[in-house]
């Protein structure tokens, strides 16, 4: 059923990571954006978007984009979703009134602190249910592996922001 994991030193098993990203999805992300849904009527493309304005404090609008893989159309409607919502404003760069840069409300950061406080309790309750040793193995692995992602991302960012 599941991919075999490659042994250390040999190939990557690309299989093994389409695998892990859907399990992560099923039983991760799904069960999140269902309850930011039924919670507070996000869509997931909506708490993402909160997520990275968050992580930022404030975002352009074609960064947001970027972040979210959709085009500055829907990122505007996205916007305009979330500001009907009190979940975000919008601020015009004075020099450049073209500009447009978005950061959330306190409204949303409460809202988003909640939902990960939620959230972050359902994962320890599973974690909890694994014998000791196997959740200092999972907590030590999806450590390295936020480290890597992280680290990624940074450099990715630090690419693309020097491209602006």
């Amino acid at each position: 059923m599941f991919p075999e994991i490659a042994p250390y030193g040999t190939s990557i098993n690309p299989e093994m990571y389409i695998s892990y990203a859907n399990l992560n999805h099923e039983v991760l992300n799904k069960p999140l954006a269902d309850y930011v849904k039924d919670e507070y009527g996000w869509t997931m493309l909506q708490f993402s978007a909160i997520c990275y304005i968050k992580r930022y404090e404030r975002l352009s609008m074609s960064h947001l984009a970027d972040l979210l893989s959709i085009t500055r159309q829907q990122t505007t409607q996205l916007v305009e979703s979330l500001s009907k919502k009190q979940l975000v404003t919008r601020e015009h760069e004075p020099d450049n009134r073209r500009m447009v840069y978005v950061r959330a409300t306190e409204l949303a950061i409460e809202q988003l602190i909640a939902a990960e406080s939620v959230f972050s309790e359902r994962v320890r309750s599973f974690i909890s249910t694994l014998p000791e040793e196997t959740q200092i193995k999972v907590n030590d692995a999806i450590k390295t592996m936020t480290e890597i992602l992280q680290a990624y991302v940074e450099g990715k960012e630090s690419i693309m922001n020097s491209h602006r």
